[in-house]
């Protein structure tokens, strides 16, 4: 490439960089600019907005302050004329048309620029107007279905808000003497004592005309700051072309410089004795110097390196001979190895067979224990079972015994109870006798009772035919008949008693024939369990002499038992010491054949890597004639100490 073509790139690379400076810093710049009027322009919106909400609010806050503070004075003075009434210096009547005509004639707002229109209104709770500024034709009617521009019932809403202890309502009505509807809004308070809705409203609208100017001259306030920001934008992004224009020509012709130097040494047959100027301790200064600097120890490393490449060029060709020698020695080592592995194996298939006999005299052995020990313990279990069995048996006898002599007693309380209820069923046949007795005594008395009460009636009649002389024995007669109708109700309840303890009595007497006859089949089921017993009692006997006979035989079995698992155990302990050994064998034949196989991986691995580094050295060679025809390329000093000069440049 030609020293035109080189100029015409870096004039390119050079016009490529400014422009990519001068987009981004006046972007950047644009979006400051832009966000910072942003930012306050949002600022002002919101402060503007706010300032509206918070002038709304106070306006109407007062507005309604106002309406209520002029209805609660109205109430105030009601209130005093009805403190008259109440204290007699006034009648109902003469103090409702006084409060009423107060009403009609006190006036407020009487400015013109005053919101408010000034009078009260009062209605009572039926919706019949009273007061509205002396107006005759409303006044006295029923306006409680009057409706407003919207269609609300406004008197039934103004109602509602009195009755809930005073309260505010919208709604539209034309001024006097006009049609149109405007926007109203009126509080009320109910006076209970003249059951008068009393209220005052006013127009909103001149409310809303204020707002509305005040928020034009916001938006007004807002254009000019709009265009006072706009104006500040332009100036700061002219300013900012202008200090963009000098910082590219101020930065960029260094690097021209340096990338000029840089494009020659990476065409590989740059002057690294070539240095830059420093004229500034800036930035720019500091690359130009960072450039000579690099140049320097660039140049440094290719006059090392072409030395050092001489003298791997020598040590390659040392090396290759060693290689080959080397590899000669491992070949003979790795046939060494190899006889040894086949000694090795043969031991190990030796030791192997010898091993399986061994084993298998054990695994018979072990069988021997196991068959020996499962008979011991059948011996033992059976010993157990016929110790436990005798308990049983002595234990069974005892009972026997125990249950032998209790069936004797019981046979004994069987025929003692069985006695017993014969002596009871004998006393309740004979109760059951007084029983009827008593039931035909108090058939008696009943008779005697009706016979008494049929006299008393007689005398009675007699009585009563004597006149005033027979008084006092009519009076003893009905005693009589009294006392009578007494003994016959007694009498029958005795009756109804006694039949009722007639049939218990005879139910006990039958239960207790039923008893009776019980205890003789209980009796005679006991002797049969007696003699049952005396036949177990012998069987019991004849068993536990039969099972001590066996236990005799099985401790004499447990005895031979206990001699035979001896001579088992010997036998075991000089098997598990055989069984060691060969293990031991067989584990060193293992170890010493892993060794001679991780001898021969390495022997192998040896012989590959000779093989690599053989390659490589050849590889080697070519690369370093390589590296130095590379590094004869550049244009460097003679000597290192004549590149220590140019490692520095003062300005």
């Amino acid at each position: 490439m030609n020293a035109t073509q080189t100029s015409s790139t870096n004039n390119s690379k050079k016009s490529s960089l400014r422009t990519v400076l001068f987009v981004a810093i006046l972007g950047v710049g644009l979006v400051t600019v832009l966000a910072i009027s942003g930012l306050a322009l949002g600022t002002i919106s919101h402060n503007n907005s706010q300032a509206m909400d918070d002038l709304e609010l106070e306006l109407r806050r007062g507005f309604d302050l106002y309406l209520r503070y002029q209805v609660e004075t109205a109430y105030t003075m009601l209130g005093e004329v009805y403190r008259q009434h109440e204290t007699g210096e006034l009648s109902y009547d003469e103090a409702f048309r006084l409060g009423t005509t107060l009403l009609r004639e006190i006036r407020y707002g009487l400015e013109e620029t005053d919101t408010t229109d000034g009078y009260f209104w009062a209605d009572t709770s039926a919706g019949v107007n009273v007061v509205l500024f002396g107006n005759e034709a409303v006044e006295g009617t029923d306006r409680d279905d009057l409706q407003d521009a919207l269609g609300n019932y406004l008197i039934q809403d103004i109602r509602e808000a009195a009755m809930q202890g005073g309260g505010f309502t919208d709604y539209y009505f034309a001024r006097p003497g006009e049609a149109e509807a405007e926007p109203k809004r009126g509080y009320s308070l109910y006076f209970e004592p003249f059951d008068l809705v009393i209220g005052t409203g006013a127009y909103t609208v001149e409310i809303d005309a204020l707002l509305a100017e005040r928020a034009a001259e916001l938006a007004e306030r807002f254009s000019a700051a709009l265009l006072t920001f706009a104006l500040v934008a332009l100036i700061g992004m002219a300013v900012t072309s202008g200090f963009l224009y000098y910082v590219t020509r101020r930065v960029l012709g260094p690097i021209q410089r340096t990338a000029a130097a840089l494009n020659d040494a990476a065409k590989g047959q740059g002057d690294l004795t070539r240095r830059l100027p420093v004229n500034s301790h800036d930035e720019i200064g500091q690359l130009a110097q960072s450039f000579n600097d690099f140049s320097s120890s660039l140049e440094l490393m290719i006059i090392k390196i072409r030395g050092s490449a001489g003298r791997l060029d020598e040590t390659g060709i040392g090396l290759a001979s060693n290689m080959e020698e080397m590899a000669a020695a491992v070949n003979q080592i790795a046939a060494n190895i190899e006889s040894v592995a086949g000694l090795i194996e043969k031991q190990t298939q030796s030791v192997g067979d010898s091993s399986s006999a061994v084993e298998e005299i054990d695994r018979n052995i072990n069988s021997l224990e196991q068959i020996i020990e499962q008979q011991a313990g059948a011996v033992t279990e059976s010993s157990a079972s016929i110790e436990q069995m005798l308990s049983n048996i002595s234990s069974i006898g005892r009972s026997v015994e125990q249950s032998d002599s209790r069936i004797k007693e019981l046979v004994g309380a069987a025929e003692d109870g069985k006695q017993r209820v014969g002596a009871v069923n004998s006393s309740l046949q004979e109760v059951a006798a007084e029983s009827d007795s008593l039931l035909e005594a108090n058939r008696v008395i009943a008779t005697v009772a009706a016979q008494t009460n049929l006299l008393a009636m007689n005398a009675a009649i007699e009585a009563a035919h004597a006149g005033q002389y027979g008084h006092g024995f009519a009076v003893v007669a009905e005693e009589i008949r009294a006392l009578a109708e007494k003994a016959s109700q007694q009498a029958k309840a005795t009756g109804a008693s006694l039949k009722s303890i007639k049939g218990l009595i005879d139910g006990v007497a039958d239960t207790s024939d039923g008893a009776e006859q019980k205890f003789s089949l209980v009796l005679e089921m006991i002797r049969e369990v007696s003699r049952l017993g005396a036949e177990i009692r012998q069987a019991l006997e004849e068993q536990n002499t039969g099972s001590r006979e066996i236990m005799t035989a099985l401790e004499h079995m447990n005895s031979l038992m206990t001699q035979v698992t001896t001579g088992a155990q010997e036998i075991g302990t000089g098997r598990a010491a055989v069984l060691q050994e060969i293990g031991r064998l067989q584990e060193i034949s293992r170890q010493v054949r892993e060794s001679i196989d991780e001898m021969q991986t390495g022997v192998g691995e040896i012989n590959t890597s000779v093989t690599n580094v053989s390659v490589m050295s050849g590889e080697n060679k070519e690369l370093i004639g390589g590296l130095v025809e590379l590094v004869s390329q550049f244009e460097v000093s003679e000597t290192e100490q004549s590149v220590s000069g140019y490692s520095r440049s003062e300005p």
